[in-house]
């Protein structure tokens, strides 16, 4: 599974694909303090991004992938 849940932190690993999205908003719904790693993913599907913007959630572990990197840095440029 590309998505790891640990105490009160998702771990996305290499590809995660659209089925990782809905597991990925009832982790964050569930848990008030999540956080997000990112560090291993390597390409992230739009509906997980969304997940990860609408949360509002910190990203603990910033991604080190190139295209990852410029789409996480798009998200920041759209907050105020």
């Amino acid at each position: 599974m590309p998505i790891r849940f640990e105490e009160s932190r998702a771990v996305l690993d290499g590809v995660c694909g659209v089925e990782e999205a809905l597991p990925l908003l009832e982790f964050v719904q569930a848990i008030p303090d999540a956080a997000f790693d990112l560090g291993s993913c390597t390409l992230i599907h739009s509906a997980v991004l969304q997940v990860v913007a609408a949360s509002g959630r910190p990203v603990a572990v910033p991604p080190t992938e190139p295209f990852v990197v410029r789409l996480i840095a798009a998200l920041g440029e759209g907050q105020s």
